[in-house]
């Protein structure tokens, strides 16, 4: 690099650190109704961009998703409602990619996206005011996550839910023993926590991934405990462990390297392109673990 180079590097201007600015809550509150409620006011870009979905949200309905599009587009001031969203305000977040998120949608996660959707198409204003009730919950997705599933259903108890859409604490539980065994996740690399769309790249698995696959077949394995459970998975991974390449993947070479990855960080719960041992398949051996790998899925 020449003295020329050194001398632009040094005199080129840049934003100073101090202008980086903590999330702070009080900036969005409208009114509080007490110590632990309160109502905020978000634009289109802030609701885009500071909000996230509670991690144990119900998956989001691509149909209703477009339909709720389209209305957005024909907004009527004097007809259309107002959006008025429940979030939580949690002061002490998982990260995800290193990027904090403190506010989580438990009730309006459809608009989020709608919202997201329509600011990429630069078809919404970004100042378009959005409210939302805010409870204060911290560790919302951990420690407090009973509280949350119990707040979740309150707030939708008037919106049809499937027993699919409701959190079943009990999985919640399962699902961050898995992530804590030490025979099923020994590397601690199989299950992520972060990435904002709560999925991860094979071989590895989201646990947004893993609670939706387990929840959804619980009643299969409802009689276990957890402890059980725990043993019963260990002997599936062991089985999917000791299959030769060829076995897993019928000999595919494009997903050598997924291979490769379970091997080296010994997780072997993700193999979501194997027709036999993807968690589709191994979940619906939990209550029967002998069962599998016996017969050819």
């Amino acid at each position: 690099m020449s003295n020329t180079d050194d001398f632009h590097d040094c005199m080129e201007e840049s934003i100073s650190d101090d202008k980086i600015c903590e999330f702070d809550i009080k900036k969005y509150i409208i009114h509080k109704i007490n110590d632990n409620q309160c109502l905020i006011k978000l634009n289109a870009k802030e609701f885009a961009v500071e909000c996230d979905t509670w991690v144990f949200n119900r998956r989001i309905n691509l149909e209703k998703l477009e339909e709720l599009k389209e209305q957005f587009k024909v907004f009527d001031k004097n007809t259309s409602p107002i959006w008025n969203i429940s979030l939580i305000y949690d002061k002490y977040p998982q990260k995800k990619d290193n990027i904090k998120k403190y506010l989580k949608i438990l009730e309006g996660q459809k608009r989020w996206q709608v919202v997201i959707d329509l600011l990429f198409n630069n078809e919404i204003d970004p100042n378009y005011e959005i409210y939302a009730t805010c409870y204060f919950i911290e560790y919302c997705d951990s420690k407090n996550k009973n509280i949350t599933t119990e707040l979740f259903k309150k707030i939708n108890n008037n919106t049809p839910l499937s027993i699919d859409d409701i959190p079943d604490t009990r999985i919640q539980e399962l699902v961050d023993k898995i992530i804590q065994d030490k025979e099923l996740n020994p590397k601690r690399e199989g299950i992520k926590v972060g990435n904002a769309q709560m999925t991860a790249q094979e071989p590895a698995i989201h646990k947004k991934e893993l609670f939706n696959i387990l929840n959804e077949n619980s009643k299969s394995f409802i009689h276990l405990s957890h402890d059980e459970i725990i043993v019963n998975l260990i002997l599936i991974k062991n089985r999917i462990m000791l299959k030769e390449f060829k076995d897993i993947y019928r000999n595919s070479q494009k997903y050598l390297d997924k291979y490769n990855k379970a091997k080296s960080v010994d997780f072997w719960l993700g193999l979501k392109s194997s027709p036999r041992c993807s968690p589709e398949q191994w979940v619906l051996f939990i209550s029967n673990p002998q069962q599998f790998g016996i017969k050819k899925i």
